[in-house]
């Protein structure tokens, strides 16, 4: 995926207007990734668990490692059932760090969009992470 997406941003370097670089290139990746789950013609949802490479699994004791993998599978299944324009900018807000701005950008949104999405998909996984802790 990150190839194909590298070598759509080769071939529609024309296109680029001269903007910031990093929300270009984040649409081009996100059109990639639509037109290769619509040839499959089957939804893709990421493990959220693998999107993580910010921690070392190696550097935490293997009782905190087993919590964390327990609160990544409650998440991942939680935002799984969100709308997909939710689990988007949650994902490019929070994982990806992207700023209002450039997550209208990718995904083709006005920004109020954006920011209804967020507060939407916030308000849902609070009230979704408090159903699953209180079980």
């Amino acid at each position: 995926m990150t190839q194909e997406a590298f070598t759509r941003a080769f071939q529609f370097w024309e296109t680029f207007d001269g903007g910031k670089v990093r929300p270009w290139l984040f649409k081009v990746a996100y059109n990639a990734f639509i037109d290769t789950t619509r040839k499959q013609k089957r939804l893709v949802h990421a493990d959220l668990r693998q999107l993580d490479a910010r921690s070392d699994p190696h550097m935490r004791a293997p009782e905190q490692e087993l919590l964390d993998q327990e609160a990544w599978r409650a998440f991942s299944e939680m935002i799984a059932t969100f709308p997909e324009k939710q689990r988007q900018v949650l994902l490019l807000r929070y994982y990806h760090d992207l700023s209002y701005d450039e997550i209208a950008d990718v995904l083709g949104l006005t920004e109020s969009d954006v920011k209804s999405s967020l507060f939407r998909g916030r308000r849902r996984l609070r009230t979704s992470w408090k159903e699953e802790t209180d079980r």
